[in-house]
């Protein structure tokens, strides 16, 4: 389960990519014929995380003024997700869990809890950008 998330994550990132967050070898901004390719890229997922989370977690280990790393990575972005109940899928639910947020991630639809890559109530195949 955590492979898919991660794989997932990691083609949304890659595709996500753009010439600005390409960087010399030694890891500044220069000219065009300087520019490399990153040779690695690392992606963190916070599931279940938001900037609620972090920001307790700033003000608890920095203070309210302080700056965490996660704080100073040139790129972020945040998923908002929608989940819907199994047996009603016009009956929003407000919490959801790591299955159909990968699946939001990796095909752009909606779906409930516990769900895979299936759609909430038909059991459908959804298909991924895997």
């Amino acid at each position: 389960m955590k492979l898919f998330h991660l794989v997932i994550a990691c083609s949304l990132f890659v595709a996500a990519c753009s010439p600005a967050t390409l960087v010399t070898k030694y890891g500044q901004s220069g000219p065009k014929s300087e520019i490399a390719s990153p040779k690695n890229v690392i992606l963190l997922i916070g599931d279940g995380m938001d900037d609620h989370q972090i920001t307790i977690a700033r003000n608890y280990l920095v203070g309210a003024q302080g700056r965490l790393t996660l704080d100073k990575l040139p790129h972020r972005s945040i998923s908002q997700i929608l989940t819907v109940a199994d047996a009603d899928p016009s009956q929003v639910l407000y919490v959801a869990d790591s299955a159909n947020s990968a699946t939001a991630m990796a095909t752009g639809k909606i779906t409930s809890r516990g769900r895979i890559a299936t759609t909430a109530g038909t059991d459908q195949d959804i298909a991924t950008i895997v």
